[in-house]
C-alpha cells in the first residue's frame, strides 16, 4: 500500500533551521569534527525547508545519498582488514 501525506515543507522557519545546520556543517568541516550524524541533520533539514516538488525531490535524493555512504562507510569500517 503506497502511503499519502501532505509533504509539510517549506516553512519559512525551516529555512532558517536549514541556515543553521548548514553553517554547523561549514564549522565542523573546517575544525575536522564533521561527523555522519551532522550530515545527515543537515539534509534532513534541507528536505524540510525545500519549497516546491522539484526542490523536495533534489533534496530527498541528497539525504537518501547521505545514508547510502554512511551505510558504506560503516559497512567499510565493519570489514575485516
Amino acid at each position: 500500500m503506497i502511503e499519502r501525506h501532505p509533504d509539510g515543507t517549506g516553512h519559512p522557519h525551516l529555512a532558517e533551521d536549514r541556515r543553521v545546520y548548514s553553517r554547523r556543517v561549514i564549522a565542523a568541516t573546517d575544525d575536522g569534527t564533521l561527523t555522519w550524524k551532522d550530515l545527515l541533520k543537515e539534509r534532513a533539514y534541507a528536505v524540510m525547508a525545500a519549497s516546491g516538488p522539484e526542490d523536495l525531490d533534489s533534496q530527498l535524493f541528497a539525504l537518501i545519498t547521505t545514508c547510502q555512504r554512511w551505510r558504506i562507510d560503516l559497512a567499510d569500517r565493519r570489514a575485516p582488514t
